[in-house]
Protein backbone atom coordinates (compact mmCIF):
# COMPACT_ATOMS: atom_id res chain seq x y z
CA UNK A 1 0.00 0.00 0.00
CA UNK A 2 2.82 2.38 0.80
CA UNK A 3 4.41 1.68 -2.57
CA UNK A 4 1.33 3.01 -4.38
CA UNK A 5 1.02 6.00 -2.07
CA UNK A 6 -1.85 4.73 0.08
CA UNK A 7 -0.95 5.18 3.72
CA UNK A 8 -4.51 5.04 5.05
CA UNK A 9 -4.90 1.25 4.80
CA UNK A 10 -2.74 -1.36 6.50
CA UNK A 11 -2.69 -4.99 5.34
CA UNK A 12 -1.81 -7.74 7.80
CA UNK A 13 -1.72 -11.49 7.38
CA UNK A 14 -3.42 -13.90 9.76
CA UNK A 15 -2.29 -17.51 9.45
CA UNK A 16 -4.86 -20.25 9.05
CA UNK A 17 -2.92 -21.95 11.87
CA UNK A 18 -4.32 -19.38 14.31
CA UNK A 19 -6.79 -20.69 16.87
CA UNK A 20 -10.26 -21.05 15.33
CA UNK A 21 -11.84 -18.54 17.73
CA UNK A 22 -9.25 -15.87 16.85
CA UNK A 23 -9.57 -16.64 13.14
CA UNK A 24 -13.39 -16.46 13.21
CA UNK A 25 -13.46 -13.24 15.26
CA UNK A 26 -11.03 -11.54 12.86
CA UNK A 27 -13.10 -12.52 9.83
CA UNK A 28 -16.36 -11.38 11.41
CA UNK A 29 -14.74 -8.07 12.40
CA UNK A 30 -13.54 -7.44 8.84
CA UNK A 31 -16.91 -8.20 7.28
CA UNK A 32 -18.76 -6.16 9.92
CA UNK A 33 -16.60 -3.19 8.87
CA UNK A 34 -17.46 -3.81 5.19
CA UNK A 35 -14.01 -5.09 4.21
CA UNK A 36 -13.84 -8.20 2.03
CA UNK A 37 -11.52 -10.87 3.38
CA UNK A 38 -8.96 -12.26 0.91
CA UNK A 39 -8.56 -15.94 1.85
CA UNK A 40 -5.89 -18.39 0.67
CA UNK A 41 -6.73 -22.02 1.21
CA UNK A 42 -3.89 -24.44 0.67
CA UNK A 43 -4.51 -28.17 0.79
CA UNK A 44 -7.84 -29.37 2.24
CA UNK A 45 -9.10 -32.86 3.04
CA UNK A 46 -12.74 -32.19 2.02
CA UNK A 47 -13.46 -32.80 -1.67
CA UNK A 48 -16.29 -30.24 -1.68
CA UNK A 49 -13.55 -27.60 -1.29
CA UNK A 50 -11.36 -28.91 -4.15
CA UNK A 51 -12.07 -25.85 -6.31
CA UNK A 52 -10.85 -23.60 -3.48
CA UNK A 53 -7.50 -25.29 -2.86
CA UNK A 54 -4.32 -23.41 -3.75
CA UNK A 55 -6.48 -20.45 -4.65
CA UNK A 56 -7.17 -16.92 -3.41
CA UNK A 57 -10.85 -16.02 -3.02
CA UNK A 58 -12.86 -13.53 -0.97
CA UNK A 59 -15.15 -13.91 2.00
CA UNK A 60 -17.91 -11.34 1.63
CA UNK A 61 -20.46 -12.21 4.31
CA UNK A 62 -21.31 -14.51 7.18
CA UNK A 63 -24.24 -15.99 9.05
CA UNK A 64 -23.97 -17.25 12.59
CA UNK A 65 -25.73 -20.49 13.40
CA UNK A 66 -26.15 -22.20 16.72
CA UNK A 67 -22.89 -24.16 16.35
CA UNK A 68 -20.98 -22.50 13.54
CA UNK A 69 -20.40 -19.55 11.24
CA UNK A 70 -21.24 -19.94 7.57
CA UNK A 71 -19.22 -17.70 5.27
CA UNK A 72 -20.06 -16.42 1.82
CA UNK A 73 -17.19 -17.25 -0.55
CA UNK A 74 -16.84 -15.40 -3.84
CA UNK A 75 -14.65 -16.70 -6.68
CA UNK A 76 -14.87 -17.38 -10.39
CA UNK A 77 -17.83 -14.92 -10.50
CA UNK A 78 -19.86 -17.29 -8.30
CA UNK A 79 -20.69 -17.49 -4.63
CA UNK A 80 -21.02 -20.42 -2.22
CA UNK A 81 -21.77 -20.76 1.48
CA UNK A 82 -19.45 -22.95 3.55
CA UNK A 83 -18.88 -23.66 7.21
CA UNK A 84 -15.93 -21.57 8.44
CA UNK A 85 -15.13 -24.27 10.98
CA UNK A 86 -14.88 -26.84 8.17
CA UNK A 87 -12.77 -24.49 6.04
CA UNK A 88 -10.41 -23.87 8.96
CA UNK A 89 -10.04 -27.59 9.72
CA UNK A 90 -7.91 -28.52 6.69
CA UNK A 91 -6.19 -31.41 8.51
CA UNK A 92 -2.90 -30.15 7.11
CA UNK A 93 0.02 -28.32 8.67
CA UNK A 94 0.06 -25.57 6.04
CA UNK A 95 -3.41 -24.05 5.91
CA UNK A 96 -3.01 -20.70 4.19
CA UNK A 97 -4.68 -17.74 5.85
CA UNK A 98 -6.37 -14.41 5.33
CA UNK A 99 -5.40 -10.79 4.75
CA UNK A 100 -6.84 -8.34 7.25
CA UNK A 101 -7.40 -4.75 6.18
CA UNK A 102 -7.12 -2.01 8.74
CA UNK A 103 -7.76 1.67 8.23
CA UNK A 104 -5.71 4.22 10.15
CA UNK A 105 -9.02 5.97 10.81
CA UNK A 106 -10.19 3.01 12.97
Amino acid sequence: MKKIGNDSLILEGLSGNADYEIFAAAIKNQIDRNFPVPFLMLNHHDIKLDDFQWHWFNLAGYEETENDINVLTVTYAEYHWFSLRDMHDTRNDRKGGVILIRSKAF
